[in-house]
């Protein structure tokens, strides 16, 4: 629902970000990565998206984000009729899907 970024797109804006930290801090290849990330307060790309997916489920379980983002949320509860213990539970239905985007670039001459 949130997280489409394919895993070498991820790995790219991981990288790019990595250069921009090492030129912000003025930092040598030397430098781990880890230390900058700290000395900016600053998490991993990947656990800002998580962080972010989370932040936005909370919203829509609690009636707090628009309608486009709580008709994405479907509870495991609403499609089960059989009235079982997991049924009682507030798991979310987590769905299979690939977004596939194409972009046509125009080259200008």
């Amino acid at each position: 629902m949130f997280d489409s970024l394919s895993a070498k797109d991820s790995d790219r804006l991981q990288r790019v970000e990595n250069w921009a930290l090492r030129l912000i801090l003025k930092a040598d290849s030397c430098t781990h990565l880890r230390d900058m990330h700290t000395d900016l307060h600053l998490n991993y790309l990947v656990d800002r998206r998580h962080l972010h997916t989370a932040h936005q489920v909370f919203k829509g379980l609690n009636d707090l984000a628009p309608s486009t983002i709580k008709e994405h949320l479907t509870a495991l509860s609403d499609l089960r009729t059989r009235n079982t213990r997991a049924s009682k539970s507030k798991n979310l239905l987590i769905p299979n899907f690939r977004l596939k985007t194409t972009i046509a670039y125009d080259r200008i001459s």
